[in-house]
């Protein structure tokens, strides 16, 4: 009987990709079919008929898109300076790219062997797949291995690899290449952005370096906001927040429009777009002030703070053991009086009111790396508490958000009120709130400042990135933190509210005074 049912079909596939050999029966008048998955018998038969490895490999991985996935992948695409295998189609993006090896070869009359991809023999392959792509994956049916451009290139290796069965398995519950990519890339271990960060950034400060900056001595800070606002760009891009490449698709834009004009048009034409895009949808400080009015006119023209940093293996435990003395009764009291049982949510609001005056502060934050850490505790705490009143979401419908029920009974309203005033309902409230209740930073150095915006953005980001896509920035409300309180002003008098009056399309934080809102 033939399989239907995809996880029956990635269970034959992993069985069938385990084996070393396979040899030939001999020829019978009604030979048994060799799997219960039809296109791995063709493909075995195929093999056996003389058929090109790579054909058969394809025509079988065609098959598994279209039974596992349910889309239909085009073959052979022109990119770069060659042909990649496969475009698999993306509902979120570009297409992604897949090339794809032998799984077994043919020996002889009798058997097939088992075939081994290797990425270290197809390194030159990857990069030239790699240069208008943001992502290739490399399978040879049993294995698949992912690269990325953003490591690729400084690392020559996969940033995570995995059974090509199980890879399919999480596009079909994701319902997207791009997602599960992007996915696996998140919690691939990574540097942290600590001493390592500011080693390779000291490459890029000694090159801006070379420039004329006025006033000449503010030359180390204008250097520094220019890298703030490229490595803000860039942690848009690798979020997928924006198209992958856009500051550098833009720059090359405008080099083919202005380059005839003068070349020395093109990075005042550019900058002004630059700044003006990220302030318009991505408000900070880090773009309300623009490079181009720092650079030197003349025609001719063409030290870094020290940063002091803990090791993350001394902040992570600090910062859990910090958080969970500080927050981790009163979370478990907010738990019990909020969970179906007991429903009480007026003693759960005045714990509320409680854990949101425990503050956090670091004197010294330098990149900002224990605040981060703490951000994570707090957020994994208000987690807790947002699955324990999770229950009434249950009765809602999910088409228009409207209950069951054709009356509230007052445990339900409470329930909807609570999470709605604690931000349970909108990931980047919750983070925006998180942020300006629990962490201070009472630095009054600008670049510190600019630092720690940069790193506390990109958590945030993190935490909440499918609801920051530019694209859908398109409301009017204040979503992510006002930094202002976490340099040092006062908390907010009523604390379980966000600034409700903003400009349109603010979504992260200003710390300016001149652009602070009533």
């Amino acid at each position: 009987m033939p399989l239907v049912n995809y996880t029956e079909i990635l269970d034959t596939l992993r069985e069938f990709t385990s084996r070393d050999r396979i040899n030939f029966l001999p020829l019978a008048p009604d030979p048994a079919p060799f799997s219960p998955y039809a296109p791995i018998s063709k493909y075995v038969l195929d093999l056996k008929n003389g058929a090109k490895p790579e054909s058969a490999a394809e025509d079988l991985f065609t098959a598994l898109c279209k039974d596992v996935l349910g889309i239909q992948p085009t073959r052979q695409v022109g990119v770069a300076e060659g042909y990649v295998d496969f475009m698999l189609p993306e509902r979120m993006g570009d297409p992604i790219q897949l090339e794809l090896k032998p799984l077994f070869l043919r020996d002889g009359p009798d058997a097939l062997w088992r075939s081994d991809a290797n990425p270290k023999h197809h390194v030159a392959q990857v990069k030239k797949y790699l240069r208008d792509h943001e992502y290739l994956t490399l399978t040879d049916l049993r294995t698949a291995w992912f690269f990325s451009a953003r490591d690729f290139y400084f690392e020559n290796k996969p940033f995570a690899a995995m059974p090509f069965a199980d890879f399919l398995g999480r596009c079909r519950e994701a319902r997207s290449f791009l997602d599960t990519l992007r996915r696996l890339e998140d919690t691939a271990e990574k540097p942290e952005l600590e001493q390592q960060f500011f080693e390779d950034l000291k490459i890029w400060y000694n090159e801006f370096d070379k420039i004329k900056w006025t006033p000449p001595e503010q030359a180390a800070e204008s250097v520094i906001l220019l890298l703030n606002k490229l490595i803000f760009a860039r942690t848009i891009e690798d979020f997928g927040l924006v198209q992958y490449r856009f500051t550098q698709d833009e720059y090359a834009r405008f080099t083919r429009l202005w380059e005839p004009k003068g070349a020395h048009r093109i990075v005042p034409k550019f900058l002004a777009f630059f700044e003006e895009f990220f302030d318009e949808y991505y408000d900070t400080e880090i773009f309300s002030q623009r490079i181009w009015d720092r650079l030197d006119k003349d025609p001719a023209n063409r030290k870094d703070e020290g940063i002091y940093y803990t090791p993350a293996g001394i902040t992570a435990p600090m910062a859990d053991s910090l958080v969970n003395s500080l927050a981790g009764k009163i979370v478990d009291e907010i738990c019990a009086a909020a969970g179906s049982q007991k429903c009480d949510f007026k003693k759960a609001d005045l714990l509320m009111a409680q854990l949101v005056e425990i503050r956090v502060a670091d004197t010294a934050c330098g990149s900002g790396g224990f605040l981060i850490k703490v951000l994570r505790c707090f957020w994994q705490h208000y987690q807790r508490i947002d699955q324990a009143c999770a229950w009434v979401s249950k009765l809602l419908k999910p088409d228009n958000g409207e209950l069951h029920l054709a009356e509230l009974p007052p445990n339900v309203e409470a329930a909807i009120a609570f999470r709605k005033k604690w931000h349970f309902n909108t990931r980047r409230e919750l983070a925006s709130a998180i942020s300006e209740h629990h962490l201070h930073c009472p630095t009054t150095s600008r670049t510190m400042r600019q630092k720690l915006t940069i790193s506390l953005c990109r958590e945030i980001i993190d935490l909440c990135k499918s609801e920051l896509c530019f694209n859908s920035l398109n409301d009017n409300k204040q979503a992510f933190p006002n930094f202002e309180r976490i340099f040092g002003e006062s908390a907010p008098t009523e604390v379980p509210r966000l600034r409700g009056q903003a400009r349109s399309r603010r979504f992260l934080p200003s710390c300016s005074a001149k652009r602070k809102l009533s």
